[in-house]
């Protein structure tokens, strides 16, 4: 990273950060009822997998997820 960007980011200048969809803040009880059921099912399909073929089966994505939600 060179000087300018160095000091284009201390100063909170540069590219935005990207927003995890994992990490969105729910508006209101239904849209996070909504987030909790979609991570429980995503979890419930991923222990699944494990069951019946192994944790190697598991892709990097299913791993981060599975390790975050494990927190």
């Amino acid at each position: 990273m060179n000087f300018f960007k160095v000091l284009l980011s201390f100063f909170g200048f540069g590219a935005k950060p990207k927003i995890n969809s994992q990490q969105a803040i729910p508006r209101d009880d239904y849209e996070y009822n909504e987030l909790k059921k979609k991570k429980e099912n995503q979890l419930d399909a991923i222990l699944e997998k494990i069951a019946e073929k192994g944790i190697e089966s598991l892709t990097r994505r299913e791993k981060e997820f599975l390790d975050s939600q494990s927190n």
